[in-house]
């Protein structure tokens, strides 16, 4: 799916490169917005996962712990084209249970107790090492210049095709519910 949006960025020359060619050339480490208090029913776990979804993730980590995957909570989605560091709350686990876990593509890194389960939006950000390869030596000078200007700035959240569903049509379906075309909404849904 391409939905030709906009870079936000257009007015800033790029100085070309590829990202993503492994993994490992993208890093997403997810900035809590607060630490676990040390007590309470749910277990926080920071993993760092390699080439695989959240979702599939927490699927796997409810399949060792024999537990439904709705009693883990998580802040957010990571890309599943990279290596990225997050947290999530289980309900109802312990310490020792996250320590002899040992699942394919997951790293357990920490496990902490806390009071509440881990929701979407429990993050105060993310933070991003993005390697670009292939890019020419007299490009740094221009590289220099974007880093600076968009530091100045800022970057918007950008919302890219990962966003869209399953389905790739979640965007036609808030449309005819912003519009309230219910009919449109039940037929693209």
């Amino acid at each position: 799916m391409t939905l030709d949006l906009p870079y936000l960025s257009v007015d800033i020359p790029g100085i070309g490169g590829q990202i993503k060619t492994v993994p490992g050339d993208f890093y997403v480490e997810e900035i809590p917005l607060y630490e676990p208090g040390g007590e309470g029913q749910h277990l926080y776990v920071t993993i760092e996962k390699k080439g695989i979804t959240t979702l599939t993730a927490i699927n796997r980590i409810a399949r060792a712990l024999k537990i439904n995957s709705r009693k883990i909570g998580y802040a957010g989605q990571k890309d599943a084209q990279a290596v990225t560091k997050q947290t999530l709350s289980i309900d109802g686990a312990l310490p020792e249970q996250a320590a002899q876990l040992n699942i394919p593509g997951v790293k357990i890194i920490a496990a902490k107790q806390h009071r509440n389960k881990l929701k979407l939006g429990h993050l105060a950000g993310n933070k991003f090492v993005i390697r670009v390869r292939g890019v020419e030596r007299d490009a740094l000078a221009q590289a220099e210049a974007t880093l600076k200007q968009l530091s100045r700035q800022g970057v918007p959240n950008y919302f890219g095709e990962q966003r869209f569903g399953l389905r790739q049509n979640s965007h036609l379906l808030g449309q005819a519910l912003a519009k309230g075309q219910l009919d449109e909404f039940f037929e693209q849904f």
